[in-house]
């Protein structure tokens, strides 16, 4: 079964005194990903996509993109290759949640402050 660890969150904010945790995570994984590194949300969906697909077995993503947890829910929603998804977020505390991510794609028990910005940008452009 293929595997795709996303974390997600406060990262860089906390990479250096959760670096112990982080590379705990990562022990094992056969690779890392940064995704959004100078890439069009397309190009990013259209990337996580082809990792999917891939024959590699693990994936371990550092990623700031709601696109690439979407992508992913997308993926378990249409069963693509027995896909099984880890999803951890970074708050601004530096404490790990888990996320899950449902069999319908949807995300689920995301705490506060999880891919919040869009809708509080949005909200303010259209509600003043």
């Amino acid at each position: 079964m293929k595997k795709l660890i996303i974390v997600t969150g406060y990262i860089k904010e906390f990479e250096s005194s959760l670096r112990k945790e982080l590379l705990a995570l990562k022990r094992g994984r056969k690779r890392l990903v940064y995704p959004e590194y100078a890439k069009h949300p397309a190009q990013v969906s259209k990337l996580i996509t082809e990792l999917i697909e891939q024959e590699e077995k693990e994936y371990f993503i550092f990623t700031q993109s709601q696109n690439v947890v979407h992508t992913a829910g997308i993926a378990i929603k249409n069963k693509t290759n027995k896909l099984a998804v880890e999803c951890y977020y970074i708050d601004e505390t530096g404490k790990f949640h888990q996320i899950t991510i449902q069999t319908n794609g949807r995300v689920h028990n995301a705490p506060a402050g999880f891919f919040d910005q869009t809708a509080i940008n949005l909200r303010k452009l259209f509600l003043g």
